[in-house]
Formats: C-alpha cells, structure tokens, sequence
C-alpha cells in the first residue's frame, strides 16, 4: 500500500476484517538503537535506558486501542517488527490531494468538523494530537478523515 520511513505498510484481513500492516525495516534507527531482545517490560534496554523510537511505537498503539472513536484510526496490535491497524481505503490526505488537488468547500468543511471531533474526544483524555497534518489524517472508503500518529 506505501512505503513511509519507518516501515512499509500491506493490505491484510485480521480477524476477518479488513487491516493495515505496517511492518518497520530492519534498517529503521529504532531498531538499530534498541536491541530488542534486552528490551523490558518497563521499555528500557538491560542497562536501564529507555529505547525511545521502540517505545515511542508502543505507546501510539497503547494509546489506539485505548481510544475509540469514528474519526481515530483504531490500533489493533503490535510488535516490534509490525503493527496492525484499521485498513483506511483512501489513504493519507496528502495523496488524496495530489490526486484530488480541489475538493469542495463542502468536503472540506466536513474533513474539518471530523477532525474538530477527534481533537475534542482526545481532549476529554487530556490528550493533545500535536502534529495534525496531511500526512497524519487517513482517509476511509467513505472519505471520513480520521486521526492517526498518535505518538
């Protein structure tokens, strides 16, 4: 499905529903950093020092499967060689762009509003999405925008 920098992600079934697996390169500097065999439960390596690329993952699908709600990309699972989320059929909305390069004002307000929900359901966790970008917003087959990069 795409490439991103730190993993490549596959259209799968999971559970007999339709996912997204994101499995990260072997070259990614959080794998290289983190020897994940010394890795413990606490997230730090054997010497007491936390893997922050390594944990960072876990703590955005920690966060997912906590949270649920229509304009939040679910998290299903994860290891630290891949992770399986809600299957988003439209993509990021920066490729919606580049292919779709004017929406309607309507569609528009609309990614706004959804986007507005998902912010103010965060909130009431006193959580804060802080990189809302084009790139962190996927859109399903109906071309709902929904949240994602909770990390």
């Amino acid at each position: 499905m795409g490439e991103g920098s730190s993993g490549i992600v596959f259209r799968a079934e999971w559970l007999g529903v339709p996912a997204a697996v994101k499995i990260m390169k072997d070259d990614d500097e959080t794998f290289r950093i983190c020897n994940t065999s010394s890795i413990s439960d606490a997230g730090g390596n054997e010497d007491g020092l936390l893997c922050d690329g390594l944990s960072r993952i876990f703590e955005e699908v920690e966060i997912g499967r906590r949270i649920r709600h229509p304009f939040i990309v679910q998290f299903y699972l994860a290891s630290p060689h891949a992770c399986v989320m809600e299957y988003m059929a439209n993509g990021p909305l920066c490729d919606y762009m580049t292919l779709m390069p004017d929406p309607s004002i309507e569609q528009r307000v609309g990614w706004c509003e959804q986007l507005r929900k998902a912010a103010l359901y965060l909130h009431t966790f006193t959580m804060v999405h802080s990189d809302i970008k084009p790139e962190n917003v996927m859109l399903d087959e109906n071309l709902n925008a929904k949240l994602a990069d909770m990390g």
